[in-house]
């Protein structure tokens, strides 16, 4: 990739352009295609300014020039200001977060500015650690734990269990909301709902102007089917999730 020679930068160039980063490891990292020669100096300047504190980024070299792929070459494209899409590249062994310099926030950041980088990648962070506890509670929860060891009468607790989705609010920091009228028993949907809540597609219930800050996935066990033995099952409510083994008149013990 050659370097561009020095003069004006053109803001009308039709030719795209590429971005050619050399990490102090001799690897490197192609980015393009990019339309306009001033969004590629300035993606150039944020890394350079990263320099100081971001991995690989010391003493990287940059050259910006005409964007023709070669044969086994991979280029990363721009990254847009979305949360959905940075979610989904987070993993990304190439993209994502654990990627060489420049990852998936450098790459935001320098096309974006710090500001609006931040306003994407919050919610983006917020959601899937809000969806990776959500699986760890399912996966602890007692539906998916092993039936007792067969003594003489064996409990099998059978939970039925709502979701629903809370939020916390800029004003009220401290205060979590109920942000839906009725709970759900379909996980998918709670989450779906909350992402929605975070990226602003979706408003809270009774205060729709309110600016979402932080949303969780609260569990609510409704009803408790104890099955004892081969006897016919009973239905009791219960209040926690410890309460599920109930005695053979079916009070929670």
């Amino acid at each position: 990739m050659k370097q561009l020679g020095p003069g004006p930068m053109s803001t009308t160039d039709p030719a795209e352009l590429a971005i050619k980063v050399t990490r102090t490891d001799g690897g490197t990292t192609l980015i393009g295609p990019i339309a306009f020669e001033h969004i590629a100096q300035q993606m150039v300047r944020s890394f350079e300014l990263m320099a100081h504190n971001t991995t690989g980024a010391d003493g990287a070299q940059y050259e910006v020039g005409p964007y023709a792929p070669e044969p086994g070459e991979t280029y990363l494209p721009l990254v847009p200001a979305d949360t959905d899409t940075v979610m989904s590249l987070m993993d990304d062994p190439v993209q994502g977060i654990e990627a060489p310099f420049p990852d998936l926030w450098s790459r935001l950041h320098a096309q974006h500015g710090y500001e609006t980088a931040r306003q994407v990648w919050h919610p983006a962070t917020g959601m899937i650690d809000l969806l990776t506890k959500a699986t760890e509670d399912e996966e602890d929860s007692p539906m998916n734990q092993s039936p007792p060891a067969d003594d003489r009468n064996p409990v099998y607790p059978l939970v039925e269990i709502e979701y629903t989705v809370q939020f916390q609010t800029r004003k009220d920091p401290h205060v979590w909301w109920e942000a839906q009228a009725n709970s759900t028993t379909d996980l998918a949907a709670a989450q779906d709902f909350s992402r929605r809540l975070m990226t602003g597609a979706e408003r809270p219930r009774g205060n729709p102007k309110a600016f979402v800050t932080q949303t969780r996935i609260a569990q609510k066990v409704t009803t408790v089917t104890i099955v004892e033995g081969e006897g016919a099952p009973r239905a009791h409510d219960c209040d926690q999730l410890g309460h599920l083994r109930c005695s053979q008149h079916g009070r929670p013990e």
